[in-house]
């Protein structure tokens, strides 16, 4: 019995990776690469992919697309966070979501049906809230 379970955990565990490596080959192909050949400068990616334990630790989104390979969080070394923002938003790069992150980073996430959703996330009295923009 405890052969079948561990066999049947392995061929999930499998699958769940082989998704994450699909989802951040997207990511990498329709969002960095883009805007690091637009900058022409390398990406600074702070958080990218975190299994569940990790999301959980740091305080993230129970629905965190990091969780799937679907996003990453970047900055650029001279880059205003703002001016980067804004440069993603003027480009005509896909993107499920973009965040920019309390004036600090840049959430970017790509999906096989990308929203295109834009927010301002800030601290209001203590919590975070996202600005639809």
């Amino acid at each position: 019995m405890t052969t079948i379970l561990v066999f049947f955990y392995l061929i999930f565990n499998l699958k769940a990776l082989k998704e994450i490596i699909f989802n951040l080959k997207i990511l990498c192909e329709n969002c960095l690469e883009p805007l690091r050949e637009k900058l022409g400068k390398p990406l600074y990616i702070s958080s990218g992919y975190r299994c569940k334990q990790l999301n959980t630790l740091i305080g993230g989104s129970k629905t965190s697309s990091h969780m799937v390979g679907q996003a990453a969080d970047i900055k650029v070394k001279g880059i205003d966070t703002e001016f980067l923002f804004n440069e993603i938003i003027g480009s005509d790069i896909k993107f499920d979501q973009l965040i920019q992150e309390f004036d600090s980073w840049v959430h970017i996430s790509c999906t096989t049906k990308n929203r295109n959703q834009i927010m301002r996330a800030i601290i209001e009295n203590g919590k975070t809230k996202y600005l639809l923009l």
